[in-house]
């Protein structure tokens, strides 16, 4: 008698309400802060604040002149060290 009671009474609620779902209690959200690898000027956003992204999209652009630089002068400083390697197996003369 009792378990019909209550079974009755929870139908009698559920049937009550307005079907709308609601969250009790707190809701929380993690932020994520992203820093660049390197310090560059910004040169295109592609995303705006808020907006869903899908994994290996392209958020921003950055300025790739100075990395370009730096990627010169590493070939420069092969190229040495591959004509000193090379002077030093060979010889002098």
């Amino acid at each position: 008698m009792r378990i019909t009671v209550f079974g009755l009474l929870a139908i009698l609620l559920v049937a009550c309400s307005d079907g709308a779902p609601r969250a009790l209690g707190t809701l929380e959200r993690d932020r994520l802060t992203l820093i660049a690898p390197v310090t560059s000027e910004i040169t295109a956003i592609n995303v705006s604040e808020g907006q869903h992204v899908k994994a290996g999209e392209v958020l921003m652009l950055l300025d790739s002149t100075a990395a370009k630089a730096r990627v010169e002068q590493s070939q420069a400083e092969l190229a040495q060290a591959k004509a000193r390697l090379e002077e030093l197996i060979t010889g002098a003369r």
